[in-house]
C-alpha cells in the first residue's frame, strides 16, 4: 500500500491558474479605483479653482446708488472700458486664439499636479432681474491617461 497524500501536477496547475484568474481581476478592480480617485480628485480640484478664477473678478461688481430720475446712470449702466463683467465670453487658458484678461490667474497658478486647469466665462446681460449679469463659469481640464 502506498501513500498518497502528495499533489499531482494536474492539481498545482489548476489551482495555478484559479490563483492568475483571482490576481487579474484584482488587479483591474484596483487600476480602475485609482483612476476613479484620480478623476475625484481632479474635479474636486477643479471646483476648489473656481473661487480662484472668479475672485479677481468681485473688484469689477459695480452697481450704480445714483437713479435714473436722479440724473444718474440706467441701472444697467456698468462701465464698460476695462470691465471683465461686461457681457461676452472671455476665457482664462493657453490657447493663443483667446483673449486672455488681465483678471486670469497665471498659467503657473492654474496648473496643479501636471493638470493644467482652464476657464471659460460666460456673462449675460439684462437678466430677468434688473441690474444684475450673470456669470457662468466652466472650468476644464484634460486628465493624464
Amino acid at each position: 500500500m502506498t501513500n498518497k497524500k502528495a499533489l499531482t501536477l494536474m492539481e498545482i496547475i489548476v489551482s495555478v491558474v484559479i490563483l492568475a484568474v483571482i490576481m487579474v481581476g484584482l488587479t483591474n478592480l484596483f487600476v480602475a479605483g485609482k483612476r476613479h480617485l484620480q478623476h475625484a480628485r481632479a474635479k474636486m480640484t477643479g471646483g476648489e479653482l473656481g473661487r480662484l478664477f472668479l475672485d479677481p473678478l468681485n473688484m469689477a461688481v459695480h452697481q450704480s446708488e445714483i437713479s435714473v430720475a436722479d440724473g444718474g446712470p440706467s441701472p444697467n449702466a456698468w462701465p464698460q472700458a476695462n470691465n471683465p463683467l461686461f457681457a461676452g465670453t472671455k476665457y482664462c487658458d493657453s490657447d493663443g486664439g483667446h483673449t486672455q484678461g488681465f483678471w486670469c490667474p497665471s498659467q503657473a497658478e492654474r496648473t496643479l499636479g501636471n493638470i493644467e486647469y482652464s476657464a471659460r466665462y460666460t456673462i449675460t446681460r439684462n437678466s430677468p432681474i434688473n441690474n444684475l449679469n450673470k456669470v457662468t463659469l466652466n472650468v476644464t481640464w484634460t486628465e493624464p491617461q
